[in-house]
């Protein structure tokens, strides 16, 4: 009667084929990874300092003017969560990870705002347990689609805009010639209260669609006025 215990030799072959599949899935395509992650959001403290901190305070909520032909923008906080080996005798840190892109998607409550699109981001490089604040800015054709999708709609309509930013890039130790590897964040996403109108600051008249002063080039957050305007909401930072 035959055995039906495997030869040694289908063993090896079996082992074999195990440790190909792992191979190939730790060197396969990007995949979400938790060591990378964007905790929180942020904006500009003011209108005229325009620099962004990532020790700043998480950003609630937002309003977004669609009605005005600018930028949509978001500060988000991305941290590289590795800690570095103390035991370590390369002198090499293998947590730096360099940031190379975002891949962002906006939808409204009807459904997405375009497909999804990437854009490129300050190729900083983070170490083990640092974090960084990336200013995410999408171009004003987005708002344009934003702004079509909310004419014709009642007066005062204020809506949701979900903003989901995915980071990507690579790890920039090496094992021999070759980089660890690619990764990309867990998604995050902020919804932004989206209008037509409802920041227009008429103290010293109207501002137009292109000509305005807002938070840092953004028609978000405070009131939008027009250029060299010091009253509520305007450039001087005057609550």
């Amino acid at each position: 009667m035959a055995s039906s215990r495997p030869s040694p030799l289908d063993r090896r072959a079996g082992l074999g084929a195990l440790a190909l599949g792992l191979s190939l899935a730790a060197g396969g395509c990007a995949e979400h990874q938790d060591f990378v992650t964007i905790d929180r959001a942020v904006w500009f403290s003011d209108g005229q300092s325009c620099s962004l901190n990532a020790g700043g305070e998480s950003l609630a909520a937002m309003t977004l003017d669609a009605s005005f032909e600018t930028p949509i923008g978001l500060g988000v906080v991305v941290t590289n969560n590795q800690s570095t080996n103390p035991g370590s005798n390369t002198g090499i840190d293998d947590t730096q990870v360099r940031i190379e892109s975002a891949e962002i998607s906006l939808a409204l409550a009807d459904g997405p705002v375009g497909e999804p699109f990437e854009l490129s981001l300050p190729s900083n490089t983070l170490a083990g347990n640092d974090s960084e604040v990336f200013l995410v800015r999408v171009g004003s054709e987005a708002t344009a689609s934003v702004r079509s999708r909310l004419e014709g709609r009642p007066a005062g309509t204020i809506e949701q805009l979900e903003m989901t930013v995915v980071v990507k890039g690579e790890r920039t130790a090496r094992v021999g010639r070759s980089r660890l590897g690619q990764f990309e964040s867990a998604p995050f996403t902020f919804p932004l209260d989206v209008c037509l109108g409802c920041l227009v600051d008429c103290t010293c008249g109207c501002p137009t669609a292109t000509e305005f002063a807002g938070t840092c080039g953004f028609a978000q957050g405070t009131g939008v006025t027009t250029p060299g305007c010091t009253g509520p909401g305007g450039d001087d930072g005057a609550p």
